[in-house]
């Protein structure tokens, strides 16, 4: 074989081993959080929300805030990405860092979007369960007591 013959074929069996990683990659779905953690919280309660299962979503928020399926707006959640999640000292409390990308209509070059940042606040029960402790997005409008 002629040297440029050799790196021809090198060059392409790097392109189809690329095209197989990135194949497999994208079927594999998204990252699944351990149970029982804030992360897979958050993920759950995003997952009901993409779904239309606002009530669902609403049992992953603490009752007290008064959050219920009447104030749920439409959403059009597309994506949605954990950047980050701290944690108080004792591991009681977390915050949540979400990308949140929000797509509607059909524009000229194609759907709207708008991505912003939340920060989902979140508390350990005496079981080491994890429920949002603030009203998250798209919950601003809860009401406390009824």
């Amino acid at each position: 074989m002629k040297p440029r013959a050799i790196v021809a074929a090198g060059l392409v069996a790097i392109v189809v081993a690329l095209a197989v990683v990135a194949i497999v990659n994208a079927r594999q779905g998204p990252e699944q959080f351990e149970p029982g953690t804030p992360e897979a919280t958050v993920q759950e309660y995003f997952q009901d929300l993409i779904e239309g299962q606002a009530d669902e979503a609403l049992d992953l928020i603490d009752p007290d805030l008064g959050c219920d399926s009447r104030y749920t707006p439409t959403v059009g959640v597309s994506r949605v990405v954990l950047d980050r999640v701290t944690y108080n000292t004792d591991r009681t409390e977390a915050s949540a860092r979400v990308q949140v990308t929000e797509t509607w209509g059909t524009g000229l070059f194609g759907p709207d979007e708008a991505t912003f940042v939340e920060t989902i606040h979140l508390t350990a029960d005496a079981d080491g369960d994890w429920y949002i402790s603030r009203p998250p997005w798209p919950y601003f409008d809860c009401r406390p007591g009824g």
